[in-house]
């Protein structure tokens, strides 16, 4: 049992979601081929679909990378891909590899076979999503030498998406769609990939199909639902600031913290989306998880990939020292082997009796452990946990938040390591 067979009864209706996302639906649908079985639990906290919808095209800086070089679209594809299999998300290693195909990157790369431009994007995109982080300033340097800065910054925009998608769908245990089984199972079965948690009954490779290359029908049809995404996407951003220095102010406003990385971005569709991404999941208004017990989890998630960076966005959230309290609970929790029910109850109990959680506050945090790692370690008994002790809505924005933690220390791992700090 995985999150997301739990909450499929919970998932909103198609019907619903084409006439609230309809014209956003479509174009994921051209780009990928098919329609990711994530929406409908997405949902289920709106604010998460919201976040996911907002992300995906503006850190692809789509639809303008559909028209950019043949390079660059690889460039973009590869990184992905990379990341995903980095973080062992075999959801997204599916879907990123189709998206590739379709980009037109030669196959034989999912087999391994990279030139040096291609090793070098490798490096960089599989350094920033290991946990914890490998990325040198030397692999930095040498993407350099293959790409303009713009360049760069657009395979790095990628990679921290990924973190979000990464995360969040691989601790959802989202279900595979035989579509992308039948495009790339028998690509990537050869190095490895299997789908793991992500399989289902209905998931049978019926046929093989060749993902189709990017043409000029697709790119009409890409042009002509764009005006009609955007609406929506103008409606959702209405009020976010468009520079730096306003979105930090705003942020501080709505979170209690400014988030400085916001001054590393150079392209203002991203500051503007990850400014509107940040307050939406971490504001009190929308939020069905207390204040106190959302920055919890998020220090949890923050100790267990060892990030000072989180602990300290952590901090300024709460307004506390957390790193300075006594938390000792949150190392045993980490320490914990989740597959040891008689060890867990044993620190539930303390996390309860000795520092006053509410059960509930108890079953988040123990999820956010078990989210954490890379991949997850979401077994059955914490599933039926989560669903007994929380709300669907819950769940969703729990796992929403602690995959925007993944991104934000994603970019900032490239940012401090390219800057040689």
């Amino acid at each position: 049992m995985t999150i997301a067979t739990a909450l499929a009864s919970e998932g909103v209706d198609e019907i619903l979601l084409q006439k609230k996302y309809g014209p956003i639906l479509k174009l994921v649908r051209e780009m990928l081929g098919f329609a990711p079985s994530c929406y409908p639990l997405l949902e289920i906290w709106p604010q998460s679909l919201v976040s996911y919808s907002l992300l995906v095209p503006n850190m692809l800086n789509l639809p303008q990378l559909l028209f950019s070089s043949r390079k660059l679209k690889q460039a973009v594809g590869l990184a992905m891909y990379t990341s995903s299999r980095a973080a062992q998300c075999m959801y997204c290693s599916s879907h990123t590899c189709t998206f590739s195909l379709r980009r037109g990157i030669d196959p034989e790369v999912f087999n391994g076979q990279l030139n040096d431009q291609q090793e070098a994007i490798k490096s960089v995109a599989e350094g920033l999503s290991m946990i914890p982080v490998s990325l040198r300033k030397s692999d930095c340097d040498r993407l350099r030498t293959y790409l303009t800065d713009g360049e760069v910054e657009t395979v790095v925009y990628a990679v921290g998406l990924m973190g979000f998608l990464n995360k969040f769908m691989d601790a959802m245990g989202t279900p595979l769609e035989v579509e992308a089984m039948n495009d790339t199972a028998a690509l990537l079965t050869p190095s490895g990939w299997q789908a793991g948690q992500h399989f289902h009954d209905d998931l049978v490779q019926s046929r093989y199909t060749q993902a189709p290359v990017d043409n000029l029908v697709r790119y009409l049809r890409i042009i002509r639902l764009g005006p009609a995404a955007m609406r929506i996407e103008k409606k959702w951003l209405k009020g976010i600031p468009k520079t730096a220095g306003e979105a930090m102010n705003f942020l501080s406003q709505k979170t209690g913290y400014h988030f400085p990385i916001i001054e590393k971005f150079r392209r203002k569709r991203v500051v503007v989306t990850i400014t509107n991404v940040i307050a939406d999941n971490f504001r009190e208004k929308g939020s069905t998880i207390p204040g106190k017990t959302k920055v919890l989890a998020g220090y949890i998630f923050a100790k267990s990939i060892n990030s000072n960076y989180l602990m300290n966005i952590c901090d300024k959230l709460s307004g506390r020292d957390l790193q300075s309290e006594d938390l000792s609970w949150v190392d045993r929790l980490l320490s914990l082997d989740l597959l040891q029910t008689e060890a867990i109850n044993d620190v539930t109990h303390e996390m309860m009796e000795s520092h006053g959680l509410q059960r509930a506050e108890m079953v988040l945090c123990l999820l956010t452990r078990a989210a954490s790692t890379s991949p997850s370690q979401i077994s059955p008994s914490i599933v039926c946990m989560s669903m007994k002790e929380l709300t669907g809505s819950q769940v969703i924005e729990l796992l929403s938040c602690l995959s925007v933690l993944q991104m934000l220390h994603r970019l900032h791992s490239y940012y401090s390591i390219a800057n040689g700090n």
